[in-house]
């Protein structure tokens, strides 16, 4: 993330018409039992187990900020505004801070992976019933995507569902 954050806003800077260009990443790895993450921006991980939907990430975003300030309810979110500023992104800055951590994870488990098109727009109640209701990975990715369409979700959205 560093590395493309360096890129990005070295491009920026030589490219004019880029002005204020950046993204958001979340990436994982698996070891054995452990997962490794980082993120930047409002995409997320999610790990779904046992019917609970736990998110790992925290959202750097005004609306995140409205929330931990207790100003704003979770629910409130998806319809804020504010929804779509950013506090923190990749390829903004010259230098950027980017959250990561380790998780313990278990046989079963389903890793989620996904951008604000889906976690700004569907309900995480909506994203662990697809979870629950769906074995196959690809079939949560599709009825996610059905959710995301029957909202009418107006962002880009990437989906990525892994089973440990």
């Amino acid at each position: 993330i560093i590395h493309a954050n360096e890129r990005i806003a070295n491009r920026v800077a030589h490219e004019e018409r880029l002005a204020g260009m950046g993204t958001t990443a979340v990436v994982t790895a698996v070891n054995g039992d452990q997962l490794y993450w980082a993120s930047v921006g409002d995409s997320r991980l999610y790990v779904y187990r046992d019917g609970l939907l736990r998110q790992i990430t925290t959202d750097h975003s005004m609306v995140q900020e409205l929330l931990t300030a207790g100003e704003i309810t979770k629910d409130e979110m998806l319809n804020h505004p504010q929804r779509n500023l950013l506090t923190r992104a990749v390829g903004v800055d010259d230098t950027l801070e980017v959250d990561s951590g380790v998780e313990s994870i278990l046989p079963g488990d389903r890793i989620l992976l996904c951008t604000d098109g889906l976690c700004g727009y569907v309900s995480d109640d909506v994203i662990a019933s697809a979870l629950q209701s769906n074995n196959d990975d690809m079939k949560v990715v599709e009825s996610l995507m059905e959710a995301v369409y029957d909202v009418g979700a107006g962002d880009n959205v990437t989906i990525v569902v892994g089973t440990i």
